[in-house]
């Protein structure tokens, strides 16, 4: 297995995944609570009535309201990235993206694949780019060339984004999360090599799934490999499960740049 820092990019591990984080009580906003009790980015203190009603509202109408749950959502031997942004364009812009049109849900997700992304309208403050011409995570034999992109792309955008990996058939399964341009957790698994990432502190999602990672930093742990539906449950809990999504709503299709 690789060693706990990747190479060629600083990652912290001051400055690791907070299981304690308390998140803004408007489901509007994407923000931190600080240490006054207010979300450090638009104020509203931790317990707001209001805003635990206003998160309720929004949990609730934030995806499309027609359809049934599951029609339109993709994930399973797929790639995609979630970027905590409420715009698609500066996601698209920073991307290097070309020739973006706006287009149906079914349409979008229908057409992404090795040359084709889809970007997502925001979804309870993510935006969800999917495309399996993205690069993966490597393997022992090859580097990781997913990672260091996600990680320009925070910095770019100023923004938290994760990316998530999943094969069934060659039980190839990963995630990472990139906070303001450094790693805060990143673990990888393919059938061959086993957990070949493992990479800041466990996330309580990780910890339900049974993995029994250890994260003091040893290489000498239990293991309970992971299967694309571990891959499904870590991105419900740190943004959204895309197979949960109906086919309703649009976004944008988009070339890959060359």
């Amino acid at each position: 297995m690789r060693g706990t820092k990747l190479i060629g990019y600083h990652s912290p591990m001051s400055e690791a995944f907070d299981e304690h984080r308390e998140l803004c009580p408007d489901g509007a906003c994407t923000g931190l609570i600080g240490t006054n009790g207010k979300c450090k980015v638009c104020g509203t203190p931790l317990g707001h009535s209001a805003g635990v009603a206003k998160s309720a509202a929004v949990q609730a109408t934030a995806l499309p309201s027609r359809g049934q749950p599951g029609e339109g959502g993709f994930g399973y031997k797929d790639k995609w990235l979630a970027v905590q942004s409420r715009s698609p364009k500066a996601v698209i812009a920073a991307l290097g993206l070309k020739n973006a049109q706006q287009v149906s849900w079914a349409r979008g997700v229908g057409q992404s694949g090795d040359s084709f992304a889809f970007v997502t309208e925001p979804i309870v403050g993510w935006i969800l780019v999917k495309c399996s011409g993205f690069p993966d995570f490597g393997d022992e034999r090859h580097p990781d060339l997913l990672t260091p992109r996600v990680v320009e792309l925070s910095r770019r955008l100023n923004a938290d984004i994760q990316a998530f990996v999943t094969h069934r058939v060659v039980e190839y399964h990963g995630w990472v999360w990139v906070h303001a341009g450094h790693v805060i957790r990143h673990f990888a698994y393919t059938i061959d090599d086993g957990p070949f990432i493992n990479e800041g502190v466990i996330t309580p999602a990780e910890k339900l799934l049974a993995l029994q990672l250890d994260d003091t930093g040893s290489d000498e742990f239990e293991f309970t490999p992971p299967d694309e539906k571990s891959v499904m449950r870590v991105a419900a809990d740190w943004s959204v499960d895309p197979t949960t999504l109906p086919n309703t709503g649009s976004g944008w299709i988009a070339e890959l740049p060359a």
